[in-house]
């Protein structure tokens, strides 16, 4: 790993969620497991828990939004 950003604790599973943008990864480490690849992101840089505790990532290269995988909104502005 490069470099990582947005990480995000879940905390019914004490384990924290980081992007590893250059690799195109989101990763997991947990006090038990260790460090593991948790799936694919697609270059993201911002993670968070929305209020039911689900996963929202965003992938900066493609200004997309995801929910757990599934892409929410294309937010593109060229002005922005």
């Amino acid at each position: 790993m490069k470099f990582t950003e947005g990480p995000v604790w879940l905390p019914e599973e004490s384990k924290v969620l980081f992007s590893d943008i250059p690799n195109s990864k989101l990763m997991q480490w947990s006090q038990k497991g260790g460090l593991y690849v948790f799936r694919k992101s697609e270059q993201t840089n911002g993670n968070i828990l929305d209020l039911q505790g689900r996963i929202i990532s965003h992938a900066r290269l493609e200004c997309r939004s995801f929910l757990c995988g599934i892409e929410m909104a294309w937010i593109h502005d060229p002005t922005y």
